[in-house]
């Protein structure tokens, strides 16, 4: 009622079912859902992550250390092909060495020049230029440069002197030695 003693008539149907101000303050409601989110968003997106606190395990003092303990020589013995070719094979020449140096060309070589190190296979076919034909490349190379070679990779050949031990990169060049008579015999089923 009115302060004039009349009644209000109230609207039928959907207009009377909705309250007032429904709509306006639906989008009020999603506006200042909004404005929060992005606000709480901002006020994390500054540096203070890097200002907490926290444990550097590198920033303790090094541990000193006896004299003798770290190798001041040895290691790797040339930098590049062209400086290893002047050095020998100090793996011997003897079976025990030999079978290892097999294990380590079908491991780390075998896939690409094959078995018997002609490049004859489904992974050598696939590579361009393909791979070399050791059959005719070992007989006109230094141990020294086959061992660079293995190394430092060369052409296709990829470099893989951080996954081979040097001591079997030397035994692969023991092999490489055989490897057209080790293939040769292999195929007419000679031991």
């Amino acid at each position: 009622m009115r302060a004039s003693g009349r009644a209000v008539e109230r609207p039928s149907g959907r207009a009377a079912e909705r309250p007032s101000g429904g709509r306006r303050s639906a989008v009020g409601g999603r506006l200042a859902a909004t404005i929060c989110l992005l606000a709480a968003v901002a006020a994390g997106c500054d540096e203070r992550m890097r200002d907490q606190p926290s444990l550097m395990p590198h920033d303790k003092p090094l541990l000193s250390m006896p004299a003798g303990v770290v190798p001041v020589s040895g290691g790797e013995p040339a930098a590049s092909v062209e400086e290893a070719a002047a050095l020998e094979n100090p793996v011997a020449n003897v079976p025990e060495e030999l079978e290892r140096g097999a294990l380590a060309y079908r491991r780390f070589c075998g896939h690409c020049h094959g078995a018997s190190g002609r490049g004859w296979t489904v992974v050598g076919a696939s590579l361009d230029p393909a791979p070399t034909d050791l059959s005719l490349a070992v007989p006109a190379r230094t141990d020294g440069e086959l061992f660079g070679i293995i190394t430092f990779g060369a052409k296709t050949s990829p470099a893989l002197g951080p996954f081979i031990d040097v001591n079997d990169r030397w035994r692969i060049v023991r092999w490489l030695r055989v490897l057209p008579t080790a293939s040769s015999s292999a195929a007419a089923g000679t031991p």
